[in-house]
């Protein structure tokens, strides 16, 4: 460590380039190359063609360096770094100005810790820096100009501040009485030390006339061991605050510094030289609640980072049905119909997620499937529209007109009148059985049909099945989505399954299609029902939506699960007595395999 004292001369000749300043010096980095900044002062741009650069050892020319895309133009109160052409400074600097090499790998010669003098020249100007006996406590730090006369310091903070106000300036000015901890947020949804822009943070403000350069600040909470020092990674865009701006600081992945949920905490903002500037207490808080300052009081409130403290409550959620879409000109719905219903959705603060809309009629009997969504952020909007399928109501049970839309959730309930009345499509069909009598027949409800599917996902077509004969039944279900001759879910009865519906009773069945084949556009979805003993099925073609998922990769063979048979509620369920024959070989073929092992065992035993 070299120690002695510091002695630096500044010459400036007039000359229309007079106003063209050497700022700051970086003669000995701590990481990357050497560099220095200069400032245009002026009221228009600089040219720096022909002009050189020199340390006591050697002469440079200025160029533009090979790898930006910069001029030698420097414009009115712009920063420009020099530095030589092999660098790796902009890679390590967040610098935006102008950057500038000297056509040789060093500055000079190498610009000297133990005294050098840097000069900046051209035909009619000269500006220079002479120093030497440098004395500086660690590698680093810069030499800067202080603003308010011709005299150099050291920098405040490690690696200086090159394309920003030197650290020193800020002596000059009073940021005890300008600058100010405004909101903090302690508790946020998720990670406490996220990457930014999530997680904790600090907000700051600035309601003075001048800017400030917040780098090398310090926030610190109850612990004095535990502290934040602001860098250009814990902010947004820059470390400059304006006048009358806010400026919020992030943890961003900051593993000491942190703030209490539960228990007695401070906040505390220093400047570079742990003067303190301001600091608040609190003891709680609640999750993703921040605390704001709003007339001198700090209150509760809606998160608002960078902006003026947000004086809505934060405790009131509400759910508004806006609309229900699709009816028909007679503003009905109809049985079996999809309709969709838009939601405007907000929530408060409440713990509560979960939101389901449905329909029933006057006693309660549910007439709807249920849809639902999950709104897991607090203090969010939420414009939704979810669909909704209406029972088809082939048994004719629901007989009144008018029922009721619900939408439930966040401790709320909403209700919207809706009418009800025909079938949109002919889904309630009845199948005719062989029975001698003639007069035994099988009735089919199609309860969910898709209308749309995905390359590699599935839909689900959802029947009911009803004997009205005194004998059990067993009807084959099969179904398959195809344009002409080609079948875009593989084999057509690749998911064959046969119930079997005991006398009396009824069952509920599943049917799954994949869509192996990649397609887009309007296709059609064929269902047959076929009762065991009769030749030719019953069939019920209706028109899908086929779309093709970029980012999804499927196998273009993928084997497609037969789909049990599903209890119904209340109802006597039969059992699956059929699997396709693709199945039935897979599971066989592993027997086959295992037989074959042990005939192998047997045998080499016998040979011993």
């Amino acid at each position: 460590m070299i120690k002695g004292i510091i002695f630096l001369f500044l010459v400036l000749l007039p000359t229309t380039e007079a106003n063209l300043i050497i700022n700051e010096v970086m003669y000995s980095p701590s990481d990357g190359n050497e560099w220095v900044e200069i400032y245009n002062n002026e009221t228009f741009p600089l040219n720096l063609t022909f002009f050189q650069f020199s340390d006591l050892q050697s002469t440079d020319t200025l160029e533009v360096c090979p790898f930006s895309n910069s001029t030698l133009e420097i414009q009115p109160n712009e920063y420009a770094l020099i530095t030589d052409q092999d660098t790796t400074l902009y890679n390590i600097l967040s610098f935006n100005g102008t950057k500038l090499c000297v056509d040789d790998n060093s500055l000079g010669n190498g610009l000297s810790n133990s005294g050098d003098s840097v000069t900046i020249f051209s035909t009619t100007f000269n500006i220079s820096i002479d120093y030497s006996n440098i004395a500086l406590t660690d590698n680093g730090y810069s030499l800067e100009l202080v603003e308010f006369g011709n005299a150099w310091k050291q920098s405040l903070i490690i690696n200086g501040t090159p394309g920003y106000k030197n650290s020193n300036v800020f002596i000059n000015i009073s940021v005890i009485d300008v600058l100010e901890i405004t909101e903090f947020l302690p508790d946020p949804q998720g990670l406490d030390n996220a990457a930014i822009p999530e997680g904790e943070w600090i907000e700051l403000y600035n309601s003075g006339s001048e800017e400030i350069n917040l780098i090398g600040f310090i926030l610190k909470d109850n612990n004095d061991d535990k502290e934040l020092i602001i860098t250009s990674t814990n902010v947004m865009n820059t470390t400059i605050i304006k006048p009358n701006e806010y400026k919020v600081i992030y943890r961003n992945g900051d593993g000491s510094f942190t703030l209490n949920n539960n228990e007695f905490e401070k906040v505390r903002l220093y400047d570079q030289k742990l003067n303190l500037i301001d600091e608040v207490s609190y003891s709680t808080t609640k999750e993703a609640v921040s605390w704001s300052k709003l007339n001198g009081l700090w209150i509760s409130s809606i998160p608002s980072p960078e902006e003026e403290t947000n004086e809505e409550s934060i405790d009131e959620s509400f759910i508004e049905i806006e609309k229900i879409l699709d009816l028909g000109s007679d503003n009905k719905a109809k049985f079996g119909q999809i309709i969709r219903v838009s939601l405007n959705v907000y929530k408060g603060d409440t713990t509560k997620n979960y939101i389901k809309a449905y329909i029933e009629d006057s006693s309660g009997n549910r007439l709807s499937k249920v849809s639902d969504f999950n709104a897991y952020n607090k203090f969010i909007e939420y414009d939704l529209t979810l669909p909704l399928q209406i029972e088809p109501n082939c048994n004719g049970k629901s007989n009144e007109t008018r029922y009721t839309l619900f939408v439930e959730g966040l401790d709320l309930i909403e209700e919207e009148s809706i009418e009800i009345e025909g079938l949109t499509k002919d889904l309630c069909q009845k199948v005719k059985t062989s029975s001698t009598s003639g007069s035994n027949i099988i009735l089919y409800e199609i309860i969910e049909l898709p209308e749309e599917i995905n390359y590699g996902n599935k839909s689900n077509i959802k029947i009911r099945l009803m004997n009205d004969d005194s004998d059990d039944k067993e009807v084959e279900l099969w179904s398959y989505i195809y344009n002409g001759p080609k079948s875009l879910s593989g084999e057509r009865e690749a998911n064959k399954i046969i119930a079997k519906i005991p006398s009396g009773s009824a069952v509920t069945v599943d049917l799954e299609n994949v869509l192996v084949e990649e397609a887009n556009g309007d296709y059609k979805l064929k269902v047959n029902i076929k009762e065991a003993d009769r030749k030719t099925p019953e069939e019920f073609t209706s028109s899908i939506k086929v779309n093709t998922l970029n980012n999804l990769v499927v196998e273009k063979e993928q084997v497609k699960e037969n789909i049990e048979v599903k209890e119904s509620t209340n109802l006597i369920t039969g059992n699956l007595v059929y699997e396709s024959n693709d199945k039935k070989a897979g599971r066989f073929a592993i027997f086959i395999f295992a037989g074959i092992v042990m005939l192998f065992l047997i045998y080499f035993i016998i040979k011993k």
